[in-house]
């Protein structure tokens, strides 16, 4: 035999989980392709199509020629200027 406790905690906890059970809510619809969707696979495309277009250019070769902090050559270019003014 339970006891009256045991009982009415047992039947609180069943209300609880069927509760929850009744807000739960499953999509029915699963995955959609709306236009957003599509939008974002033209947008992923094109970005695509310029890093192929950049790196095919010689783009990272550019890159690492120019790989220098920008302090270092803008110091050097104004000190060459004022060498020139005297």
């Amino acid at each position: 035999m339970i006891s009256l406790p045991h009982q009415h905690g047992r039947l609180r906890g069943r209300t609880r989980r069927e509760r929850c059970a009744v807000r739960a809510k499953i999509p029915d619809q699963g995955v959609s392709w709306d236009y957003t969707t599509w939008l974002n696979v033209v947008f992923l495309v094109i970005a695509a199509a310029l890093i192929v277009r950049f790196v095919r250019t010689g783009g990272v070769a550019m890159l690492r020629m120019m790989g220098g902090s920008p302090d270092s050559h803008e110091h050097e270019h104004m000190d060459s200027h004022a060498s020139h003014r005297d």
